[in-house]
């Protein structure tokens, strides 16, 4: 029964985002440029709907993040990395500490960029808008 309300939640969450992009128009969407290469980018409007919030990695790898801030997609797990405006999922090698935090490493994250730790999951809904679907 649960995994029936998650996945009504995520439909409806995806119908949502979709409805948002179809009713605005160029940066008004929520996503509004993509690039296979850098990601994605997301409006101030998008960012607000979203509830996006980011942490700036400032120390040396392995990094600490809450719990919240990984997506899990299929076998794989991910954070968002926010550089320079663009958005795109990294996959990163994770540990569990505690059950609200992970420490996590990738040869992606670096220094200087900023890592998604609320609103992951509802951003992964966007990327998907804005690809196409799954991954």
């Amino acid at each position: 029964m649960i995994h029936k309300v998650c996945r009504l939640i995520a439909y409806t969450t995806f119908i949502g985002v979709a409805f948002l992009n179809l009713a605005l128009t160029n940066k008004d969407k929520a996503v509004y440029e993509t690039s296979e290469k850098d990601g994605f980018k997301v409006s101030e409007i998008g960012l607000k709907n979203l509830a996006v919030g980011v942490k700036d990695l400032d120390q040396k790898p392995p990094y600490r993040l809450p719990a919240t801030a990984l997506v899990f997609l299929k076998d794989k797990v991910g954070v968002y990395r926010k550089r320079q405006d663009w958005f795109k999922l990294i996959f990163v090698n994770y540990q569990r500490v505690g059950s609200t935090e992970t420490v996590v490493r990738s040869e992606e994250l670096a220094a200087g960029d900023s890592v998604v730790i609320k609103g992951a999951a509802l951003l992964r809904v966007a990327e998907s808008d804005a690809f196409g679907g799954e991954e």
